[in-house]
């Protein structure tokens, strides 16, 4: 039982490949689980005596089972689920053999739990679980179940019954992961650099009418009438500090936001250091103030060509010296006219530099984008619409968990899904992908980071365990250090209860 408490109660939550074998033979039961984190195979076997202690109603254990979340797997399939199991029992353990980098898995803090001896294993028996949207569905009768668990679920409901939705979800720790910050610019803000720039500044209905698009091609035009406001290194500084205010006021802890150094070198002409040193102050301040910290991924402009993608991530590396908050690359704009097949080199030379891969794909095209993001590299993918469409890329995205940063408004206003009834964010959720909820442009779209939980929320059906599950995803799939990544899952595991 100490093992698995201390494992569970302060786990990196990651979802991995799994393999499991029981077996119960004359007086001991054999379980074995492995699983692999990056290269190595982890291992932990367990021989149990077969005559168990139940748990009684009110103990720690009690407590524990209740509060209990594991992972199942069924082919492609990895949901996380609650377990409200009929019959939970304790074994002794006879035998052990603990085969497993706890260091590497859960940070230096849980390196001494490899020479640990568990003087008990916590198991369940009785009717078989489905997992089913997330929630746990038991084959046989809920009123066989003892009554801690019926005790516990009714405590659920009436939980969930008196809950402000909005306020939960505001509050719930979360980490925003696919976000520009050209593209964060409110109207008030385009109103004020347009005081400071333009001869005839914009009246805030001209203002108002930037923001409005038909189609993808449209939005990108309207975000390039947008960020063309942004002259200098002080308006940087200025929507850096702004954005970090608005993300804080969501409930955000952590971003990983996109600087275009592409627009700043392929429209501006100009060298990008004196913007860097900008949003560095900015972020510097907004952190200070605010509490949520930024890491910044430098963006190309895939239709600019490779060669200035090459230039971008180069930059992004030599600045990665001075400035650790820059931590990755990725590639945006129009797919159509850039595959993610001509920044192979590119790629392949930043990861060397130390820098983190992203790549928007399937958004605007077919699976192939997503295929060729995947083989470049790219440890993150935005957008993925198109994955819907390709059963074995489905299996091979649930099977590698690589994360998707999904972004439903966005994906509606530019006309890259047609509706919300089309969009696949339930279905890759279902399916069991690393499915993160994001905001791409907010202002752009309409729907800052929260409302988009809550949209997700409401629209889609999701239970709030599941949306603690999408930020917890969230955290999972950053790019945050071992130590913060498992404070903040630690924040999201305990939060309201």
């Amino acid at each position: 039982m100490s093992l698995v408490a201390n494992t569970i109660y302060g786990e990196n939550y990651a979802t991995v490949p799994l393999r499991h074998h029981w077996e119960q033979n004359g007086e001991q039961r054999f379980v074995r689980y492995q699983w692999r984190y990056k290269s190595r195979w982890n291992e932990l076997q367990v021989n149990a005596g077969v005559h168990p202690k139940p748990i009684e109603v009110n103990s720690a254990e009690e407590f524990f089972t209740e509060h209990y979340w594991g992972y199942t797997k069924r082919g492609a399939r990895t949901s996380e689920y609650e377990v409200l199991h009929p019959r939970w029992m304790i074994y002794p353990v006879l035998q052990h053999s603990i085969d497993v980098d706890f260091e590497a898995l859960y940070g230096s803090g849980f390196a001494s739990l490899a020479t640990r001896t568990p003087e008990s294993i916590l198991l369940a028996e009785g009717s078989e679980v489905e997992v089913r949207s997330g929630e746990s569905i038991a084959a046989a009768s809920r009123d066989t179940c003892c009554g801690y668990t019926n005790k516990m679920a009714r405590k659920q409901g009436k939980q969930d019954s008196e809950i402000d939705v909005i306020d939960w979800l505001r509050k719930l720790p979360k980490c925003e992961l696919h976000l520009h910050l050209e593209g964060t610019i409110l109207p008030e803000t385009l109103l004020e650099l347009s005081r400071r720039h333009d001869a005839e500044p914009l009246t805030p209905e001209a203002a108002k009418n930037l923001y409005i698009y038909e189609n993808f091609l449209g939005f990108l035009d309207s975000f390039k009438a947008v960020s063309a406001r942004l002259k200098g290194p002080d308006d940087y500084e200025l929507i850096t500090y702004n954005m970090i205010r608005d993300l804080a006021g969501q409930g955000v802890v952590h971003a990983e936001v996109y600087i275009s150094f592409g627009i700043i070198y392929y429209w501006k002409q100009v060298e990008v250091e004196p913007y860097v040193e900008a949003v560095e102050r900015g972020r510097v301040r907004g952190e200070r103030d605010f509490g949520t910290t930024v890491y910044w991924l430098i963006d190309a402009v895939r239709h600019f060509g490779a060669e200035e993608a090459a230039k971008v991530f180069r930059k992004a590396a030599e600045l990665r010296a001075v400035y650790p908050s820059i931590v990755g690359i990725g590639i945006g704009g129009d797919e159509a006219r850039g595959s993610a097949d001509l920044f192979r080199d590119s790629y392949a030379e930043a990861r060397a530099a130390g820098l983190r891969l992203t790549a928007h794909a399937g958004e605007t095209t077919g699976p192939e984008s997503i295929w060729a993001a995947i083989n470049i590299g790219a440890e993150r993918v935005g957008h993925a619409l198109s994955a819907r469409t390709d059963g074995e890329l489905l299996d091979v995205l649930a099977a590698k968990q690589i994360p998707l940063e999904l972004n439903v408004t966005s994906n509606i206003r530019t006309g890259c899904c047609k509706s919300f009834d089309e969009h696949p964010v339930k279905m890759y959720f279902e399916s069991g992908l690393m499915v993160t909820i994001n905001s791409d442009d907010p202002p752009m779209f309409g729907s800052n980071l929260l409302e988009e939980y809550v949209l997700v929320q409401e629209r889609f059906e999701f239970s709030l365990e599941q949306m603690r599950e999408l930020a917890a995803n969230s955290v999972e799939a950053s790019f945050l250090p071992p130590e913060r990544k498992l404070e903040l899952l630690r924040r999201v595991e305990q939060y309201g209860w």
